[in-house]
């Protein structure tokens, strides 16, 4: 009977002590992640979710493709650029999703709050490893608040957005890897423990370049938490920078791979190309700063509009004579003073997160090379914990005096967090809702008129109804001449005005935006190809040739250029020139079943039925 009543004594205990309710809490933060994005399951692709998805080559091969992600940079799967962007991590996980489900929006929105939820729980596990017993609340309020921010919908209902959660995901692990290795004694690591925090840390940096970021955040966590001696806190960064090291060289090889290379930034990607020396440049930084900071703490207090898309001219360049230039370098300078401060006084958990918040945003602030964007929500996404963590200090310390005040204010700011967290992930239900956001926040955004008015303009191409068809196709003409008049060289505006005419039958006005296009960016593969197609339509084959020919020469990927300057010589009776055409096309893009159906019909004309043969072939066996 004794030992019966002891067993069942030590079972209420497990159930209802410490570790069920660590159990409980985690589980609990992963619920709350899945509530808040649970409703962008069922939106469709938006904005540039196709970019990683359906119109990522090595993507639609599934498994099979997962080589090509790991031996190319990140878009030249879609694009065939080349540059120092290396994601293999993400693309390896949309592959797989559609691998397994095809090509089903639906899928890869659940992947990305899944892996929300998976976020949520090593958050919370971090925070509780690296801090140990000094803050007992503090790992699930701060997860709670970083959970709600509403910046966070830019990463979440995006399905591209997959690359800051895989980044973010891993980097915290290996932060939490790297503290669950250090001994009982604190005097050393685990070497296992140490190899998986490298892995996990390279993987973070296999999925977007901001997790450079965590090798400083990874060295201050170990001088303000661990009580690792000089030389151990050195082996341990020797690991992360051999890491880093690594990965660099990996970025160097693969962007040696055969493609289209990436230039410089434009204006209309990076307003910053357009500052006047580094004195304006860095003034910009200052105010974009401030600027930040109010999206980092605004949004978690006060109903705040937020927008997809901050390029020219929504954020202006600024001299040091600009106001709010000159109160941003104060904002970044009282940072760094705090910092220290803290520091000094023992308040290191403080300084951490503070610090936190501006070496998590460095990789986006073109300090040190300009991006391709001027400012984004999404850089924000890892600073959010840095805030959260700073507000759950101070609800800490309140909780010791009053817990039911404590928790009342945590209350307010959890549901208004998540109630601006839901209301904005709606934007994201479709291009009209998502760019009709962005126009109210961001009015003077060339780009935003643009995105807008290409939705409107896909809508009247899709509409069977003649009126709609010309009202939504006079929609997109008004919103292109807005982002024209903010940018006058924007090419993309430009050169979609003419698809537009040309959509209303206005040929003259098409060709016009598209030789204009062509004098602002001489090869634009698009402009020469609709010239080509126009000067076909003319008879003028000669003309239509030398375009599309252009064409290719820009781009020989580009299998829609290959194709009409094929046809354009055989229509004028060139077969055995638009043979040559459609194979060296192949030998760009292998088995493209354009292509092969291009060089059966042409062998078929040529009477040689063999080769046509064994094109169908081929052809049949990719259909199948």
């Amino acid at each position: 009977m004794t030992a019966t009543s002891r067993r069942a004594t030590k079972r209420v205990k497990n159930t209802s002590g410490p570790r069920a309710r660590f159990r409980a809490v985690p589980l609990a933060l992963a619920a709350v992640a899945i509530l808040l994005y649970a409703g962008t399951i069922v939106f469709p692709y938006v904005l540039d979710d196709d970019v990683i998805t359906r119109r990522h080559r090595f993507v639609q091969e599934g498994l099979s493709g997962i080589p090509h992600i790991f031996a190319t940079n990140y878009l030249y799967g879609f694009d065939h650029s080349v540059d120092l962007a290396y994601r293999p991590i993400p693309l390896s996980s949309t592959a797989l999703e559609v691998a397994l489900y095809g090509n089903k929006p639906s899928r890869h929105h659940l992947g990305n709050v899944l892996l929300y939820a998976g976020l949520a729980l090593v958050t919370f596990w971090t925070l509780k490893t690296v801090l140990g017993g000094r803050h007992p609340e503090l790992p699930w309020i701060t997860t709670a608040l970083f959970l709600v921010h509403p910046v966070h919908t830019e990463v979440v209902a995006n399905i591209k957005g997959r690359e800051e959660l895989c980044a973010a995901f891993f980097g915290l692990l290996s932060l939490g890897l790297l503290f669950r290795g250090i001994r009982r004694n604190g005097n050393d690591v685990s070497p296992r423990m140490l190899g998986l925090a490298l892995v996990a840390y390279l993987a973070a940096l296999f999925s977007k370049e901001t997790a450079y970021a965590f090798f400083p955040i990874i060295a201050l966590a170990l001088w303000a938490f661990s009580r690792l001696d000089r030389r151990s806190k050195t082996t341990v960064l020797g690991g992360y920078a051999l890491v880093t090291v690594m990965s660099l060289l990996v970025r160097l090889a693969v962007a040696r791979h055969p493609g289209i290379p990436v230039g410089p930034p434009t204006v209309m990607n990076n307003t910053l190309a357009a500052a006047n020396g580094w004195g304006e440049r860095l003034a910009t930084i200052s105010e974009i700063s401030l600027r930040y900071v109010e999206l980092l703490f605004l949004p978690l207090l006060l109903p705040y509009k937020l927008s997809f898309d901050y390029s020219y001219n929504a954020v202006p360049i600024v001299s040091w004579g600009n106001p709010l230039a000159l109160a941003g370098l104060f904002l970044v300078l009282a940072s760094v003073v705090l910092i220290w401060m803290s520091w000094r006084r023992g308040a290191k958990t403080a300084a951490f997160f503070i610090a936190l918040i501006w070496l998590a945003l460095v990789p986006g602030l073109n300090l040190f090379y300009l991006t391709g964007t001027t400012m984004a929500e999404r850089f924000l996404f890892l600073s959010t914990l840095g805030v959260a963590g700073l507000i759950a200090l101070g609800l800490e310390r309140l909780w010791t005096s009053s817990r039911s005040i404590a928790l009342g204010l945590l209350a307010i700011l959890v549901v208004s967090g998540g109630a601006e967290t839901v209301l904005r992930s709606r934007d994201w239900r479709s291009n009209e809702t998502l760019f009709r956001a962005g126009l109210r926040t961001t009015p003077k955004s060339a780009r935003v008129h643009n995105h807008l008015a290409s939705a409107y303009r896909e809508q009247g191409e899709a509409s069977k109804d003649p009126e709609r068809r010309q009202t939504l196709l006079r929609q997109a003409l008004g919103e292109y001449d807005a982002a024209i008049k903010i940018q006058p060289r924007y090419v993309e505006a430009i050169y979609n005005l003419g698809v537009t005419r040309y959509d209303l039958a206005d040929t003259t006005a098409a060709q016009a935006a598209y030789e204009r296009t062509l004098t602002l960016e001489p090869e634009h593969a698009d402009a020469l190809i609709n010239l080509g197609v126009i000067a076909f339509q003319r008879k003028d084959l000669g003309g239509a040739e030398a375009f599309f020919a252009r064409a290719v020469a820009k781009n020989p990927w580009n299998v829609l250029a290959v194709t009409n300057l094929g046809a354009s010589l055989a229509t004028q009776g060139n077969l055995d020139g638009a043979r040559q055409v459609y194979a060296r096309g192949l030998e760009h893009s292998p088995d493209d079943p354009r292509l092969l159906l291009c060089l059966a019909e042409i062998a078929t004309r040529m009477n040689d039925a063999s080769m046509a043969k064994i094109y169908q072939d081929r052809l049949a066996k990719i259909r199948r």
